[in-house]
């Protein structure tokens, strides 16, 4: 996961520096751009967690319930 926290820290850096240079030189395609780094690093945060949110919740709920399996 390191990597993956690696990763992330520098999407997200471009997407602020994407950011910055839309707002500096009035650029919308450097919008789209920090869009893009954004949706990237939300990806590899997908993929870092592995189960997504709503296994979790159906996960618990089993547990809590104790009917695993159905």
């Amino acid at each position: 996961m390191a990597a993956n926290k690696e990763e992330i820290a520098e999407l997200l850096q471009q997407a602020r520096m994407q950011a910055g240079k839309a707002a500096d030189q009035d650029q919308p395609a450097y919008y789209r751009d920090a869009f893009e780094a954004l949706a990237q690093a939300i990806e590899k945060l997908a993929e870092a967690a592995g189960e997504s949110h709503h296994d979790k919740v159906v996960r618990a709920v089993e547990e809590f319930q104790g009917d695993e399996g159905i």
